[in-house]
């Protein structure tokens, strides 16, 4: 994963956005979540462990307006070990 491809998904992330819902990662791989460290898009993004922990939090579903406003990720965000 490059640059590029961060573009693409934050470009994707707001299309989702806009219609309502959000865009998160679930289970990235190393290259992928050491990306997101280093430019540090992780504190801005939910980030699950699995799919399905992801699709448990009912993250982009449930999210109140405040959430949807300030895009702080759920407390359970995953966190690299």
């Amino acid at each position: 994963m490059d640059c590029g491809s961060l573009r693409g998904l934050v470009a994707a992330r707001a299309m989702a956005r806009l219609a309502g819902g959000d865009l998160v990662l679930a289970g990235p791989q190393p290259r992928v979540l050491r990306l997101f460290f280093l430019t540090q898009m992780v504190s801005h993004w939910a980030v699950f462990a699995t799919v399905d922990e992801a699709a448990v939090s009912g993250w982009g579903a449930l999210r109140s307006e405040d959430a949807r406003q300030t895009g702080e990720p759920p407390s359970a965000a995953y966190s690299p070990s």
